[in-house]
């Protein structure tokens, strides 16, 4: 005796249809990004800086940059020169013209990194770190140098595991862990 077959419902078939287009179209999404994508979009020379949004070289970049230790005051102040800036009013200009908080990625290397770590526990009403995370290739802090009384700059601050001294991955990991 033949099973008596039940044709799905107009609805039924257009809910699995609309449910098969999804499905496909995040596996189209996914084929398209590389493999190796976290480790490309990373790849910057070691200590190089990258901010989210490339543009000319801001006096508040660089007053970050010193800050985070990943440019000497001789070099933020050859890049003043070259730039034919006079930094301290273009700071200042530029502070006074922020209308909410900057934000910017950092690629660092260890020892960079290190030196921050070793800077979170100081206290400073100019800056203040705090311990984001590590993914399975990289560990994040975030870096906030306060620039007016209202706004900051909001630097992510990112480096490879590999890159990190035994000591300072233990302490990163620690501190990872305490932050739950």
């Amino acid at each position: 005796m033949e099973k008596p077959t039940t044709t799905p419902s107009r609805s039924a078939l257009k809910e699995f249809a609309m449910e098969l287009c999804r499905s496909l179209t995040v596996l189209v999404f996914l084929s398209a990004i590389p493999a190796d994508a976290e480790e490309e979009a990373a790849k910057p020379a070691p200590g190089a800086v990258r901010d989210e949004k490339p543009k000319e070289i801001t006096a508040i970049s660089l007053w970050v940059d010193m800050g985070l230790g990943l440019n000497s005051e001789a070099a933020v102040q050859e890049k003043v020169n070259a730039l034919q800036m006079d930094f301290k009013s273009t700071l200042q200009k530029e502070t006074d013209a922020m209308t909410g908080d900057q934000y910017g990625v950092r690629l660092v290397t260890g020892k960079q990194f290190s030196a921050l770590i070793e800077k979170m526990d100081d206290i400073s009403s100019f800056y203040s770190f705090t311990m984001i995370g590590t993914t399975a290739k990289r560990a994040y802090l975030e870096a906030n140098y306060h620039l007016t009384s209202e706004f900051s700059y909001v630097a992510i601050v990112s480096v490879p595991l590999q890159d990190l001294p035994a000591a300072t991955l233990k302490k990163v990991l620690a501190l990872q862990h305490r932050a739950k």
